[in-house]
């Protein structure tokens, strides 16, 4: 059975554009390089309004591990001016003029609550190296928002040359690649955008198939190829030839691994992703890969699309 995309009257793709962009900030390590990222996007794509947030953890998360400081003092006016001096100094050359914010409560449901409330389309956070803990934190945190996120690591590189979006002709994966094909009508025909589909053979050794298992294979890949030409008709028109489709044969557990392992040896410097997020069901079935991929993803950033 051949792979089958859903077409729709091809429209033309409006150029990437963030209307309101917040920033979830630590007051920690990765703060440097999540704002040099924040700086990078909102110079290279048209930004509305930045805000950057702080969550400034709840009393009794306070006592839990500074039991002689919680309640003593007002800490608010010393983090505002902090966020003030920190981001100031990448955003001292731009028009654009960010805001601050701090908040008490628990980080995760209140970053939340104030990219909802500003209405945001993008949200972006770091990740620490080594932390298996802030992976599942980066995983919770996708999960349970409605809003684009984009997940920066530590060690990421601040710049977008190349995009690689995972496919699997899902609903899910169109918008992943509408949202990154309008990144790249933004960015310029210089950044490279590629889809990746990872596929696997099924077992055929229970079937009596007239076929051998290498020409099955040949039929799925072509299977495969055509699915492609169809989404790219259907998704990005006039555009389809510049776009190369790669396809990867799974021969072992991790489709995950498979994209970032993809992702690191061809040096992509993004990846857009698909998740379920409308309805509180969906998030919380945001799906195994893209979870997976969050909490083993270290390096490269990587944009969940709701």
């Amino acid at each position: 059975m051949r792979d089958t995309v859903a077409v729709q009257a091809p429209s033309a793709i409006v150029p990437f554009s963030i209307r309101q962009l917040v920033v979830g900030l630590e007051l920690g390590q990765t703060d440097d390089q999540l704002i040099a990222y924040a700086q990078y996007l909102t110079r290279q794509i048209p930004t509305s309004s930045a805000h950057f947030a702080h969550v400034i953890p709840a009393p009794q998360l306070l006592e839990a591990f500074y039991e002689d400081l919680a309640g003593r003092f007002d800490v608010k006016d010393s983090i505002l001016k902090n966020l003030d001096q920190t981001v100031a100094k990448f955003f001292a050359r731009q028009q654009l003029r960010p805001t601050y914010g701090a908040i008490e409560g628990y980080p995760l449901k209140e970053l939340i609550g104030i990219a909802e409330k500003r209405e945001a389309d993008l949200i972006l956070i770091g990740q620490k190296a080594n932390t298996y803990e802030h992976g599942i934190l980066a995983k919770n945190f996708a999960r349970q928002s409605a809003i684009n996120t984009l997940i920066v690591p530590e060690q990421a590189d601040v710049k977008i040359s190349k995009i690689l979006v995972p496919i699997d002709f899902s609903p899910n994966s169109v918008k992943a690649f509408q949202t990154a094909f309008s990144l790249q009508q933004r960015l310029g025909d210089q950044v490279e955008l590629t889809c990746l589909n990872v596929f696997d053979m099924p077992n055929l050794s229970a079937y009596n198939l007239a076929r051998s298992p290498e020409k099955f294979k040949e039929f799925i890949v072509e299977s495969r190829k055509e699915a492609f030409e169809n989404f790219f008709n259907s998704y990005a028109p006039k555009q389809e030839h510049k776009i190369p489709g790669v396809l990867i044969e799974r021969q072992g557990p991790g489709l995950s691994n498979y994209i970032l392992d993809y992702a690191k040896e061809n040096d992509f410097d993004l990846i857009v992703i698909g998740a379920k997020g409308h309805s509180s069901l969906e998030r919380l079935l945001m799906g195994s890969v893209t979870e997976k991929l969050l909490t083993i993803n270290e390096t490269i950033p990587t944009l969940v699309v709701k």
